[in-house]
């Protein structure tokens, strides 16, 4: 039997997720995105408040490991302070999972890096620089960067400390609980897409790659800018998504319960606009077949990301991190009308929502 709590944090223009695995009296947390932007009724620092009691209310007393979806300050800031609250409890803090930093993700990093943001900055230092000591890299292109002592037999990873400063396909499946005697295990599969980038020219790459420390950065400032406005898309464009859910040994799906419980699938800001990329995702995350499924449409509901649910999939709940007064008109009227139509159950998280969404499930085996 696998216990699962999930809970969907109020932070509005943003996005903050947690869950908890429970198996055979091991529990292993991990938080998905941990960050808002301010909306009209709040000011920088009660937004950062508000977020910090969201982060002290959830009950996490330890996190193994933290998802990114992309380094977009709506989605990280709030990392500052699940960080210090990581802190107080005396445990080791968790490795960050993230999407592999195209020259692209990085030069939009050090900008707004410069121009307005401690958490960017915080992360920058903290993580980018740190690497090798807790960020696991996830690419899009590469199969067999990291094959060998951290693959089993079956394809999976094993989650660990010697897995931070490498990089691994998202063709690949994390699992926890993964032992030769268990009858099941839980997994993580992600997706990342990195194919809306013009090219650059290999100077202007050198020049990107060339930073090692935000001394660099600010030495290279002027250079830096003049590159920054050949970009033609913004920090959305390499959002990883990201699934979680049970498998049984040798793909015996029939051996756990798919009736009732939710797999999860998480989104942050992907593009999911057009059809051949929805197709691409599905294929990709093909464990979701005939499964229910617990799903964030991206970028806050926007009608520009977003463009259609994945087929062949059981019930859905949505859900939507966006600010009640957020001045970018998500979540999308075409959105909301899509989730009515299907007759999918509809959550939209905002700043003002009372308490978090929390779901418990139990999967038997």
């Amino acid at each position: 039997m696998i216990n699962v709590t999930k809970s969907f944090y109020p932070v509005g223009q943003g996005g903050f997720y947690s869950e908890r695995i429970l198996f055979n009296g091991t529990p292993s947390t991990f938080v998905y995105d941990c960050g808002a932007l301010n909306t009209p009724s709040n000011t920088r620092k009660s937004a950062a408040a508000e977020l910090s009691k969201s982060i002290n209310r959830s009950g996490i007393d330890s996190v193994d490991f933290i998802v990114i979806s992309h380094l977009d300050e709506d989605h990280i800031n709030g990392i500052v302070e699940l960080e210090k609250y990581l802190l107080n409890t005396n445990k080791p803090l968790p490795l960050v999972f993230i999407p592999r930093p195209t020259p692209f993700d990085l030069l939009l990093f050090f900008r707004k890096t410069s121009e307005s943001s401690p958490s960017l900055g915080w992360l920058l230092q903290t993580l980018y620089f740190n690497k090798e000591n807790r960020v696991v890299f996830i690419d899009a292109e590469n199969d067999d960067i990291c094959s060998g002592d951290y693959v089993l037999q079956d394809g999976s990873l094993g989650i660990g400390k010697m897995l931070a400063g490498k990089i691994f396909s998202h063709k690949k499946k994390f699992s926890f609980f993964r032992q030769s005697d268990k009858k099941a295990f839980w997994m993580l599969k992600f997706f990342v897409d990195q194919g809306k980038f013009c090219h650059l020219k290999r100077n202007e790459v050198e020049t990107i790659e060339s930073i090692k420390t935000i001394t660099d950065f600010k030495k290279k400032i002027k250079r830096i800018k003049g590159i920054y406005r050949k970009v033609r898309f913004g920090m959305n464009g390499s959002s990883m998504s990201m699934i979680s859910f049970p498998q049984a040994n040798c793909d015996e799906k029939s051996s756990i319960n798919f009736k009732e419980s939710y797999i999860t699938w998480l989104n942050g800001d992907a593009c999911l606009k057009t059809e051949a990329k929805m197709m691409v995702m599905e294929e990709h995350f093909s464990e979701v077949v005939n499964c229910n499924v617990d799903f964030q449409i991206p970028h806050h509901g926007s009608h520009r990301s977003f463009g259609r649910f994945p087929q062949k999939i059981g019930k859905v709940r949505t859900y939507i991190w966006a600010g009640f007064e957020n001045r970018y008109g998500h979540p999308s009227g075409t959105v909301l009308n899509m989730v009515k139509i299907r007759g999918y159950e509809c959550n939209w998280i905002t700043e003002r929502t009372s308490m978090p969404i929390v779901r418990h499930e139990t999967w038997f085996i």
